[in-house]
């Protein structure tokens, strides 16, 4: 099984996903440069002739706050898109994914991966199936806060693969994750249970 993860680096974390690439190359190659300034380095790169604005892009990236509350689930959007488009789940349908924090923002915004698969030859790739037909393979924590995105998963994608999340030990967990899930308006006893932890028990055979 598959944990979609976000494996960060404190100062490429606001990277989009091109400069992410970058950056990991580059890090590979100089193992024992320093974080700060090995991004700083690929900013300028990226930057070309405003190199010299990279230091202030990176400070502002910081200090806007977009980090947690936004790029991170970008960036969930993109692993789970790039597991799908790249045919991983094609090849491999008996994968089994989790996907954090809801998986993102894909789920939610599903009908366009669709639209660009049946619209566009470079988007259509060589997947048989239409791209949600692979997202409904995956299975989402319940890790979105509030109770109507996560009723909204639920219906989306079945309740048999939404399991209990909770992002502990971090600041941003949810508090009451099992309250969280008891609360959503529509869930059963059996559907609570499922989600509190028997689809979690199935999915790892225990």
């Amino acid at each position: 099984m598959l944990f979609v993860a976000h494996a960060e680096r404190k100062y490429a974390r606001q990277a989009s996903t091109q400069l992410l690439d970058l950056y990991w190359q580059q890090r590979g190659a100089q193992p024992d440069l320093a974080d700060r300034v090995l991004y700083e380095g690929v900013v300028a790169q990226r930057l070309g002739p405003d190199a010299s604005r990279a230091g202030e892009i990176i400070r502002r990236a910081e200090e806007s706050f977009t980090d947690w509350p936004v790029e991170r689930e970008l960036k969930f959007r993109h692993v789970v898109h790039y597991l799908i488009f790249d045919g991983v789940l094609e090849r491999h349908p008996k994968l089994k994914i989790l996907a954090v924090h809801g998986g993102g923002y894909l789920p939610a915004y599903c009908g366009r991966i669709d639209h660009a698969w049946g619209a566009r030859s470079d988007a259509h790739g060589e997947l048989p199936h239409p791209p949600t037909t692979y997202l409904k393979k995956i299975y989402f924590d319940t890790v979105v806060f509030t109770p109507h995105q996560l009723a909204e998963l639920v219906r989306l994608y079945g309740a048999d693969h939404v399991i209990m999340g909770t992002d502990y030990p971090f600041d941003m967990a949810d508090y009451d994750p099992i309250g969280h899930v008891a609360s959503t308006d529509g869930f059963d006893a059996a559907t609570i249970a499922a989600i509190a932890g028997g689809n979690a028990r199935k999915l790892l055979g225990i």
